[in-house]
């Protein structure tokens, strides 16, 4: 799934259809967790990844938000990674953004690491 992370939001932005099971569920209930990890295939101790969890608004692929995406990727670049033209990019794709309450870390071996966010920090 194509995502950044925002220092300046500190927050998570993510590109999904609008139509998208996940969109209806956020919709419904606005509390997620996601991972994002990387797997060593031969030896299980070198993982390492980030567990998220937050509360999830869907927001329209406005102006304000490509900038953000733009800032990082190209419109070509995510047109490449979704192979969609530029007119479904825009039309029927929305963003998620994911305000972090909590988030777990690892690094290789069972090494877990916590940090909560206050709200309004």
């Amino acid at each position: 799934m194509f995502f950044f992370f925002d220092e300046d939001a500190q927050g998570f932005f993510f590109l999904t259809s609008a139509r998208s099971r996940k969109v209806s569920n956020i919709l419904e209930n606005p509390m997620v967790s996601f991972v994002v990890d990387e797997r060593d295939p031969v030896d299980p101790f070198k993982n390492r990844g980030i567990m998220v969890e937050g509360r999830a608004r869907v927001e329209d692929y406005s102006a304000r938000v490509y900038e953000k995406f733009g800032s990082r990727y190209s419109l070509v670049k995510v047109q490449e990674l979704y192979r969609v033209s530029t007119e479904q990019v825009l039309v029927k794709e929305v963003v998620v953004s994911v305000t972090p309450r909590r988030m777990v870390y690892w690094t290789e071996g069972p090494n877990f690491k916590a940090i909560r966010f206050e709200p309004g920090c």
